[in-house]
């Protein structure tokens, strides 16, 4: 066999190849890439917000009170600030509340969520906050624990005794009217 036709034959072969590899990868669907198909007019139509919403696939199905809740103790000697208060506003309390999906994965979600914090005996309410002002969400979202932060300011006859405990129970109200809640007790030290 000559030079050339080696050449020849090789350049086939290497043409072979890129075919097979293109027909292999090319079917290949959604491994990689989406294919382009004909254009669908009536996409549009099938995405109407009538139809059932991917959104919902997200939507929480529960709620978690965080393990990283905790006692704020401006006054201590190792004072803590909390993360969520505003600057200049001193707080005593700051409780995370996560939102799971159906999968149990944090999401983010709007709402109203509000707690009721019980102690000595006494029981009062903490919010709403409305999830669904965008900049109130944002502001009040935590994306290195993916929680929704509340400080919370208690009345001097409300905080609990070292020693003593009070009890959290969030609450999520969800626009498509599911009502979410979750209990904590946290051990006042």
């Amino acid at each position: 066999m000559h030079a050339a036709q080696q050449r020849s034959a090789a350049i086939v072969l290497r043409h072979a190849a890129l075919a097979l590899f293109i027909s292999v990868a090319g079917g290949c669907g959604n491994d990689g890439a989406w294919p382009a198909r004909t254009h669908d007019p009536t996409l549009i139509e099938r995405s109407s917000p009538s139809a059932p919403s991917v959104a919902t696939a997200f939507e929480p199905t529960a709620i978690r009170i965080h393990p990283l809740t905790r006692r704020v103790d401006p006054n201590g000697v190792m004072p803590m600030p909390a993360a969520s208060a505003p600057t200049g506003v001193q707080a005593d309390l700051e409780v995370r509340v996560e939102c799971l999906d159906r999968d149990q994965i944090e999401t983010r979600t709007v709402g109203l969520l509000w707690l009721e914090l019980t102690s000595n005996g006494t029981q009062w309410t903490v919010g709403p906050v409305d999830l669904s002002d965008p900049e109130l969400n944002l502001r009040t979202f935590e994306t290195i624990t993916r929680t929704y932060r509340m400080s919370v300011t208690l009345l001097d006859a409300t905080v609990p005794e070292v020693g003593g405990s009070i009890d959290i129970e969030a609450f999520l109200r969800l626009p498509s009217g599911p009502l979410l809640r979750d209990r904590f007790k946290l051990a006042w030290r």
